[in-house]
């Protein structure tokens, strides 16, 4: 009995697992434009930060300001002293993402009408100044 029941509940999670999420990516081409503190180091838990960016290129032509921000996860994982400002940086954006314990510097997104947090999943420096 028991075991008909737990062969029942593994196939409606099974079933319910089926439903897919279409996320959709951006190119961004962009010069940071301010300082940022970086989180702490993650490890047991992720931590996020918002970088700030002005707009070179941006393939979401819906989009109409100047610049933008961006979540970025674990931003130490890149090099030492890879963000500094006026660098300029190629990234591909996502707007879903893993989900992370904290986000720091999110007061920056309050000036932009953005319908969903754009979150960095492949970054490039690509120019510095």
């Amino acid at each position: 009995m028991y075991l008909i029941l737990l062969f029942g509940l593994i196939h409606i999670v099974g079933i319910a697992q089926n439903d897919t999420v279409e996320i959709v990516s951006y190119e961004l081409k962009g010069k940071l434009i301010n300082e940022v503190n970086l989180p702490p180091h993650c490890g047991y838990f992720l931590f996020a930060t918002v970088f700030e960016f002005e707009i070179i290129e941006y393939s979401d032509s819906n989009y109409m300001y100047k610049s933008i921000g961006v979540h970025f996860t674990c931003p130490e994982f890149n090099k030492k002293n890879f963000f500094e400002v006026g660098s300029i940086y190629k990234i591909r954006i996502v707007d879903e993402a893993a989900s992370v314990d904290h986000i720091t510097n999110v007061s920056v997104l309050e000036k932009y009408d953005l319908a969903q947090n754009l979150w960095a999943e492949k970054v490039k420096k690509i120019n510095k100044f």
